[in-house]
């Protein structure tokens, strides 16, 4: 039997605002992303049946809506630290490359060391990050 391949020691994890709409609404400092997967969401609506309660972090949205409740996920594998698009209305654009609804590049893609600039509801979403992988 052969062994399974391990994953990497999780790299460092950091996710921030990078549109004034979600620094309203998380630190300055970011987040320190420290288990995976870790999924991102928008806060259930209060005429919202089933919610969604496994969401690590819960943005607020207004009408109208641009952020799905369960939008996007960050997690691992034995390539590196991947964000996948949780089938959302709007889909999701990773430095530049659009995924998900409407995109043409599948629901996964692999986030490189650095910055990566993420929009989370089409390209002119007010939901807008960059998570950096050190």
């Amino acid at each position: 039997l052969m062994a399974s391949p391990t994953l990497k020691d999780l790299p460092v994890i950091k996710l921030y605002a990078e549109s004034i709409y979600v620094s309203a609404q998380i630190s300055e400092e970011g987040i320190l992303i420290e288990t995976l997967p870790y999924r991102i969401g928008r806060e259930t609506d209060t005429h919202e049946t089933n919610p969604k309660l496994d969401i690590d972090l819960k943005l607020e949205d207004r009408h109208p809506l641009q952020l799905s409740r369960e939008h996007f996920l960050l997690d691992q594998n034995q390539k590196g630290v991947f964000l996948r698009d949780c089938n959302s209305h709007f889909g999701t654009i990773v430095n530049g490359v659009p995924m998900g609804k409407g995109g043409h590049h599948g629901n996964m893609v692999h986030l490189k060391n650095g910055p990566n600039l993420i929009v989370a509801g089409g390209s002119d979403s007010r939901f807008q990050f960059i998570i950096e992988i050190t």
